[in-house]
């Protein structure tokens, strides 16, 4: 057996596990187990220093390249190779913990070697023959069985034969149905979306908006801005050859314009889009045969941009608004002809249908109906002969983009500007849901022929920046983090002397701490590829970190001892997140997902009572004063107030506290409450306080900040002269092609 070191590159075997360093994976028969980039470096750390003691330091120096990381990172690394190898802290077959040195690895390591290189006879023994059995094909290990019988078994011994030759036959049984079972379940799982593939269509610095793809998956069509600019083209994009053709100009103009919402005709040879320019809107329609366009009719005025094809090729869908109704209604537009008829106006005033899409048989039309005034997106289907609208789902979150499945019984739809960011199906008849993909995206189109999804990436770059103000009232702003690549989720401990926030690379979220005073970073905790962490909050001391730890649908609060390096979770049964502490430390608040419906909770640490205090779809809230909860409703800008009774015995009185301009975020303190907003003096965004008691409010200084998407995005200092705030410093979006065959 060849046990010397191999490059970090290489696959290696540890007992009965194969690591492929490639892929991310520790294979143990048939079960594959993808692991994290840090789980296999330290596993690679200790297997090329197999059978030695390798202390923690040297671990954490070796793998995350740092000496001001927590041992909470390497414990929680170690812990979960431990699960995989089927150890624990007690049965530590693979990797045992050496008391107050550090941690070894007990198995023999085997690096694989190049395919030509063999082992010369003197090398090969019995265990090599048994390890190499492991490597090989069943059919090949089932021969090494066959042709190597014990010693005890020979042919004057035929009854010990024959029950190796059942054993023989009842192995292979075994074998032949195990491999008929994973070959269905792997044919189930390659037809269902999350299994897809993934191509990345475009790689630049433009900006792309409104993609849809064509019957057949051939072309794609989206409207594109060039880098600092808004003038947007439409471009028809060859997925066979790669050729890109701007289409839309006017015939010998360069004249700028906005072109807006391709559609394809259901044969391919068309696209109708909406062009914008200084002479007003109209519909055109390009004949990529041909390459001629011809306008059809002026755009019916309307507040938001959607066109789509009927599958009889004789219709196309737009939006329109009602300014007597004040209600963005459906509109039938005539291929032909260019004949306007509108459809039945919704009566809620300031709502509107957006995403209209045909269904396959042209009777009736997925939409969102959207009502502003309490934030509420609905998803279902308008027919078109009953002139009547059928909900199907009503979400407190941003639903962009909804198309009909295959066979029109499901709905895919997009949620933009939540935690839940995503690809989601709904089913029409069970009204149940499910996640199709974790994506953030804007776009959002699916072809039912190819079996394929097109949607645009967006890839915002989130950084945190500080602006303080001195004693002579001079500003200074600047990036906070220059060595992280992303950072989000600003948090300052009580004492003003630690920021929590999470960093974000290569799809990989992590959980820090910056020592303000002397300006370097702590990891805290890393998550795996699967986990998102956010909203990082502080115990009253100082000593412990409250974060919230996603994975698909499921949520978990997890707290972080910075001083003890140790990490528990928050027990529930239930979805839970956005923990905190109150001023005192008494209470501990979050918000838990109850049959359905969430909850702020309220719990006294010391009887362990706890109850509900708000039921409200909420971005997020802030308690510190235990008598006076502020929340912020899901998609709007009111921040609300409540005033707690502890008793309940009248009902509680509820107020709007302050309004913000735009998403900018905000900060609770005892007495006051920080928000940015537009200045009362100036078109620049400013930090406001108002008092809680008396309702004043003082323009403080300004903050430059871009709007971002996410919640927690400001963390004052106690005397308000720091802020900590994040900021979108670049926005990326490119079209990906997902292939679910």
């Amino acid at each position: 057996m060849n046990n010397k070191k191999s490059n970090k590159s290489a696959d290696f075997l540890i007992g009965d596990f194969t690591i492929l360093t490639s892929r991310n994976l520790i294979v143990n028969g048939e079960v594959e187990t993808s692991i994290t980039p840090k789980m296999l470096a330290v596993l690679i750390e200790l297997a090329s220093n197999q059978g030695k003691t390798l202390s923690k330091e040297h671990l954490i120096l070796a793998v995350w390249g740092s000496i001001h990381t927590t041992d909470m990172v390497l414990s929680r690394a170690i812990s979960d190779l431990r699960k995989v190898f089927g150890d624990s802290a007690r049965k530590q077959s693979y990797i045992e913990t050496v008391t107050k040195q550090g941690y070894r690895l007990k198995k023999a390591v085997s690096w694989q070697e190049d395919e030509t290189t063999q082992n010369s006879p003197q090398e090969t023994n019995d265990s090599d023959i048994t390890e190499e059995s492991a490597k090989l094909g069943v059919e090949q290990t089932i021969e090494l069985k066959e042709n190597s019988v014990p010693e005890s078994f020979d042919d004057k011994s035929p009854l010990k034969y024959k029950i190796l030759t059942i054993f023989g036959v009842v192995l292979l049984l075994y074998l032949l149905i195990s491999w008929l079972f994973s070959t269905n379940n792997s044919e189930e799982k390659i037809e269902a979306p999350y299994q897809a593939e993934l191509r990345k269509i475009t790689s630049n610095n433009d900006k792309e908006y409104h993609v849809r793809i064509s019957s057949g998956g051939k072309y794609l069509a989206y409207s594109s801005s060039a880098e600092n600019t808004n003038n947007r083209k439409i471009r028809l994009h060859s997925l066979v050859n790669n050729e890109i053709i701007q289409i839309g100009g006017l015939a010998g103009s360069e004249a700028e314009y906005f072109g807006v919402a391709p559609t394809f005709s259901p044969d391919g040879k068309y696209v109708a889009y909406k062009r914008i320019s200084d002479e007003g809107c109209t519909i055109q329609i390009y004949n990529l045969l041909d390459k001629r366009q011809r306008e059809l009719l002026e755009c019916p005025f309307s507040r938001t941009s959607a066109l789509d094809w009927s599958n009889d090729g004789k219709s196309l869908l737009t939006t329109m608004f009602n300014p007597i109704k004040k209600v963005e209604s459906l509109a039938l537009i005539e291929v032909n002809s260019g004949v306007l008829k509108p459809l039945k106006d919704q009566q809620t005033k300031a709502s509107g249908y957006l995403w209209p899409r045909f269904s396959s048989d042209d009777k009736k039309i997925a939409v969102v109906y959207v009502k502003p005034a309490d934030n509420t997106w609905t998803i279902g289907t308008f027919d078109i002969a009953k002139n009547k609208f059928v909900k199907v789902l009503t979400l407190g979150e941003e639903v962009s983009q909804v198309v009909w499945n295959k066979n029109d019984d499901s709905l895919y739809y997009l949620l933009v500007n939540s935690t839940n960011n995503g690809i989601w199906q709904v089913n029409l008849k069970s009204k149940q849901t499910k996640l199709i993909t974790d994506i953030s995206s804007s776009s959002l189109d699916f072809d039912p022929v190819s079996k394929q999804f097109v949607y645009i990436e967006r890839d915002a770059k989130f950084n945190i920046w500080k602006t303080h103000k001195n004693a002579l009232g001079q500003l200074t702003t600047k990036r906070l983090v220059e060595n992280l690549p992303q950072t989000n989720y600003p948090s300052l401990s009580p004492n003003n002397k630690h920021l929590a926030f999470v960093s974000t690379e290569s799809g990989m979220d992590s959980l820090w701490f910056r020592e303000l005073e002397y300006n370097f970073n702590v990891l805290l905790f890393q998550g795996d590829s699967k986990e998102k962490l956010l909203e990082p909050s502080w115990s009253p001391d100082g000593n412990k970190v409250l974060a919230t730890v996603m994975q698909g649908n499921t949520s978990k609060l997890m707290q972080f001892d910075v001083e003890l390096a140790e990490v528990k979770q928050i027990q529930s049964k239930n979805n839970t997140k956005m923990g905190k502490w109150s001023e005192d430390g008494s209470m501990m608040y979050w918000y838990e997902q109850i049959e359905g419906t969430w909850h702020v909770i309220e719990k006294d640490i010391a009887n362990n009572q706890q109850r509900i205090i708000l039921s409200q779809a909420i971005d997020r809230f802030e308690i510190v004063d235990k008598n006076n909860l502020h929340y912020q409703k899901i998609g709007t800008i009111h921040v609300h107030s409540l005033a707690l009774d502890k008793q309940y015995t009248v009902e509680p009185e509820k107020k709007i506290l302050f309004s913000l301009q735009g998403f900018h975020g905000w900060d609770a303190h005892n007495k006051e409450v920080y928000y940015i907003s537009r200045s009362l003096t100036g078109k620049h965004k400013a930090l406001f306080k108002k008092n809680i008691s008396n309702d004043t409010v003082e323009e403080m200084y300004a903050i430059d900040v871009k709007q971002t998407d996410k919640t927690r995005t400001l963390s004052v200092s106690n005397d308000g002269n720091t802020s900590f705030y994040t900021r979108q410093d670049k926005y990326v979006t490119d079209i990906v092609l997902m292939n679910v065959k």
